[in-house]
């Protein structure tokens, strides 16, 4: 049986030859059985094996390669069949009760079937029982079964390729496929032969190897046809093998609907990541990989994406890393190009060809949303399983694109993978979380493969520093206080709080990016309320491409509008979604000044005509009454000076 299931091949590519049992035919083969024959222990195969053997043609002078893997512990097969005129390999997961028989050289045409429907169910002789496959034991497997066997002889002592062997000959019939036929066994001699680090004595680990099996069978119109096979690996495997595992993008027709939905992605998110592009895959003019090592950071509420690069040289190329800083601001359609070694920027409008920008057609573009950013959008995706990858268990979805929507590759195949809820729960995940691991596109010789590294939920406390973008000599320094507890409002959750202090500026002061706030730094101040610090940079004259007006309102306005909503106690900062922590700015506590070069933030005025603070006046008297005459002098010299620079500052009403 399993000489003629190993040669003859896989599934359609085994001859289905009839016949009935032939008694006749069976005693011309193998005789009456003699005294000796059940006086030789049978062999005994492993439960979890796998055996590589070869056919040769003599007439056609040709061979016939064929592998298989096989499990009758956890129920799993797999085998490869290559002959000069079919190369196949079949998956069989008895969980599942799927066969799976794809091509070596293409995946696309897979075929999936029902086990208990396919010719392979027959061959293994599999069973049935309450509604589960249970394959058959690898002693049934080979042939050795006495509920079918109907003859089986030893005929002693032999050689086979050299090797010392004990010979047995077997007729068997068949109900299966109706059929009668004789198995010549050559099956390694443990005394004679011995293997290094292997006693005849060691019984429970003496090794059972198939040597060569030779298999004469009748056909329907009575003719005989001779098999002759050479095992040339035979080895104990685990029931976990990772050939059992079905590829996780090996798409099937006819695949039964195992589907498990797709993730939800959040709409922040950020991430560090490895980028290996390999061109002309699996060919014999397969390029070295091309490596990119990159930082994301995707924002969607705030419109932005933000996307740092460090690619290693190029084939060819000594010269050293780069590192390039892209920002792309859906706000206004505008992008940031940085050179972060140099710092040089470049301002374009967002390029249709941007991993994070949807195009829209006649050159303008919106933001992805996080499932179209993952490729996770379209329809198509087959759930494939748990598949490990870097010591991680993910679930697993492939598709191949076919949808010709502008923003995927066409013709490519997809495959993503997440780490399962399982994985999270043993490695010591208190919540589970949405937490992709790798992302794989094939197209064509073309390999894209993307680890995920460092995925995180929680919004950046920082944002982009686009200075050498800006004029700088149009900068403005914003300061203002919150009527709030900062160990208790900020301390908690600055990526939160930075966040929305962010928008609700944004909101208040009708800026067209938050791009324009930078460099902001949140404080302490004396009486634990929290004061924030900002720069805010001057417009650019550039138009975007998102199909909105672009951001021209000037920084004057910007502040105006700023200060009329605080004053009027209207700018608030809510901590969540629902609105039960909100924090209100303390009226009259805006300051501003022009930049200088170094940021100088100036304490909220009080109502006095020289417009210092009481503190600040009640220091002058202290000093000009210790220090005397002279000293009084000279700091009325520098406080007039002061006075006299402040005139850049812009007045502010400071009325509480």
């Amino acid at each position: 049986m399993a000489a003629m299931f190993v040669v003859l091949g896989l599934l359609s590519f085994i001859p289905m030859v009839t016949a009935i049992y032939n008694v006749t035919f069976c005693n011309a083969h193998i005789g009456v059985i003699n005294s000796t024959g059940f006086k030789k222990q049978e062999p005994v195969f492993f439960d979890n094996f796998y055996t590589f053997a070869e056919e040769k043609d003599p007439h056609q002078q040709t061979v016939t390669y064929s592998e298989m893997y096989y499990s009758s512990q956890s129920g799993q097969f797999y085998g490869v069949y290559k002959s000069p005129v079919v190369q196949m390999q079949t998956w069989l997961d008895t969980q599942y009760d799927e066969v799976m028989n794809a091509p070596l050289d293409s995946k696309s045409i897979c075929v999936d079937m029902p086990f208990d429907k396919s010719p392979l169910y027959t061959l293994i002789r599999a069973q049935m029982n309450n509604g589960s496959v249970l394959l058959a034991d690898p002693y049934t497997l080979f042939g050795w079964d006495y509920s079918v066997k109907k003859n089986v002889s030893y005929l002693g002592e032999s050689q086979s390729r050299g090797i010392a062997t004990q010979k047995w000959i077997i007729c068997e019939y068949f109900p299966g496929l109706d059929m009668t036929y004789v198995t010549t066994w050559d099956i390694v001699d443990a005394v004679q032969f011995q293997l290094p680090a292997v006693q005849p004595t060691d019984a429970e680990f003496a090794p059972v190897l198939p040597i060569s099996a030779s298999t004469v069978f009748q056909n329907g119109s009575g003719s005989e046809v001779r098999q002759n096979l050479d095992y040339t690996h035979f080895a104990r495997i685990q029931p976990d093998d990772r050939h059992f595992q079905i590829p996780a993008d090996l798409l099937c027709a006819n695949k039964p609907n195992s589907q498990k939905p797709l993730p939800v992605i959040p709409t922040y998110f950020s991430y560090k990541a490895e980028q290996l592009t390999i061109n002309e895959y699996q060919t014999m003019s397969q390029q070295s990989p091309d490596l990119v090592y990159t930082n994301v950071d995707y924002r969607s509420i705030m419109g932005l994406f933000v996307q740092d690069y460090i690619q290693t040289p190029g084939r060819g190329n000594s010269n050293d890393k780069s590192f390039l800083r892209v920002v792309d601001d859906f706000n206004t359609g505008i992008s940031y190009e940085l050179d972060l070694t140099s710092g040089v920027c470049e301002v374009l409008t967002i390029s249709t060809m941007r991993k994070d920008a949807y195009p829209l057609g006649n050159g303008l573009v919106r933001m992805r949303s996080s499932d179209e950013y993952f490729d996770i959008d379209s329809t198509q995706y087959q759930y494939m399983g748990v598949h490990r990858v870097r010591d991680i268990d993910c679930d697993t979805w492939s598709t191949k694109m076919t949808d010709n929507k502008p923003d995927h590759t066409q013709n490519a195949l997809y495959t993503i993978y997440f780490a399962t809820a399982d994985w999270q729960k043993k490695t010591g995940f208190r919540t589970i979380q949405t937490i992709p691991v790798m992302i794989q596109v094939m197209q064509g010789n073309t390999l894209q493969q993307m680890n995920i590294y460092e995925f995180s939920t929680d919004p950046s406390k920082w944002l982009p520093d686009l200075t050498t973008c800006y004029n700088p000599n149009n900068t403005m320094n914003v300061e203002v206080f919150l009527k709030g507890q900062f160990d208790r409002y900020y301390s908690a959750g600055p990526g939160y709080f930075r966040q929305n202090f962010i928008g609700a500026f944004v909101a208040a002061s009708q800026l067209g990016s938050p791009l324009r706030i930078n460099d902001i730094d949140v404080q302490p101040a004396d009486n634990n309320e929290i004061v924030v610090r900002f720069k805010l940079l001057e417009q650019l004259n550039v138009a975007g491409d998102v199909g909105t007006k672009p951001d021209k309102v000037p920084s004057k306005t910007i502040i105006a509008n700023f200060v009329q909503q605080v004053n009027a106690g209207q700018f608030l900062v809510d901590l969540d979604q629902d609105g039960r922590v909100t924090l209100y700015a303390r009226k009259g506590s805006v300051a501003v000044t022009k930049n200088t070069g170094r940021f100088q933030f100036i304490a909220p005025k009080a109502n006095n005509s020289t417009g210092y603070s009481p503190g600040a006046m009640a220091g002058i008297g202290i000093g000009m009454l210790v220090f005397g005459l002279v000293l009084g002098v000279v700091i009325i010299f520098l406080v007039k000076k002061f006075k006299k620079s402040g005139d850049d500052t812009i007045a502010m009403s400071t009325s509480k």
